[in-house]
């Protein structure tokens, strides 16, 4: 979750780098994109920018930290 497109698509191309070869990487530009992809999907790992163009990163990890999957800070 990155509003500044070069850093997200920066960061998309090192995660599929990293990760395993065939591993789904989403990036979305803020915090509405990603309340959506967390409602749809299940997602292992989020790389997320806390401070965000006009939104706050902390109320994304807040109610995620509050929701049913497990949260490493």
């Amino acid at each position: 979750i990155e509003d500044e497109p070069l850093v997200r698509q920066r960061l998309e191309r090192l995660t599929r780098e990293i990760l395993r070869p065939g591993a789904v990487v989403h990036s979305v530009p803020g915090l509405d994109d990603a309340e959506l992809l967390l409602r749809d999907r299940v997602v292992d790992v989020v790389l997320l920018d806390l401070s965000l163009e006009g939104d706050d990163g902390f109320a994304l990890l807040r109610r995620s930290a509050a929701g049913a999957f497990h949260t490493i800070v």
